[in-house]
């Protein structure tokens, strides 16, 4: 048990620990508790954090062939079911083009699986755009200051510069930058509804319901 923040009593063979935040209690089979430190919160929790879809799959580059393929992958992300997309997508299948990695490591992504992401965007030849985006999140929702290095051209850098903003309570900067992704990519569900949850943050919900 890793406490993030919080008092925990933990009990086994009738002997109590008692966790303070910041600290994580062991427990073998019949022994008591064991705690210590929890030296490194982020890599205890990064499996369990919460990456939302920021890539527009249009602005990935996958050719006709690729596009027949992944069709049902493709479908299942577009309508909001990104464990189905992943679930869709062939398990065993190896990436052929740096198209299909950014497309696996954004499925991946979304399922909250950095790790195997970020083995797909180390095996790319050259970064695209939607990779950009991927990097961007993923150091957002770490707590890590992203590296920004350019003002966003694409749907899925407005989307990940988003983020990245509020991260920082820049929160009409935030709106700013989702409404761009509206703008960039019309057709992206996920940059109207990153558009919505921000307009009612501000208790705008006439607006909220337009985008949705």
């Amino acid at each position: 048990l890793s406490l993030i923040d919080g008092v925990v009593e933990l009990t086994a063979a009738e002997q109590t620990e008692t966790l303070q935040s910041g600290e994580q209690g062991t427990v073998a089979p019949g022994q008591r508790p064991k705690k210590s430190a929890l030296l490194n919160a982020n890599s205890v929790i990064q499996w369990a954090l919460y990456y939302p879809a920021v890539v527009d799959l249009d602005e990935i580059g996958l050719s006709t062939q690729e596009k027949q393929t992944f069709s049902e992958s493709l479908n299942a992300y577009r309508s909001g079911d990104l464990l189905l997309a992943l679930a869709n997508y062939p398990e065993t299948r190896q990436a052929a083009t740096d198209a299909e990695r950014v497309l696996r490591a954004s499925l991946l992504l979304a399922a909250g699986q950095a790790e195997r992401t970020e083995a797909d965007l180390r095996a790319l030849s050259s970064e695209s755009a939607p990779a950009r985006a991927l990097r961007e999140m993923m150091a957002t929702v770490r707590n890590e200051r992203p590296e920004v290095r350019s003002t966003p051209d694409t749907a899925s850098e407005w989307m990940a510069r988003s983020y990245s903003l509020q991260a920082r309570s820049e929160l009409n900067e935030a709106l700013a930058a989702a409404r761009s992704a509206t703008v960039k990519s019309p057709q992206f569900g996920a940059a109207w509804i990153r558009m919505a949850e921000l307009e009612f943050s501000f208790g705008r919900t006439p607006e909220a319901l337009t985008a949705l």
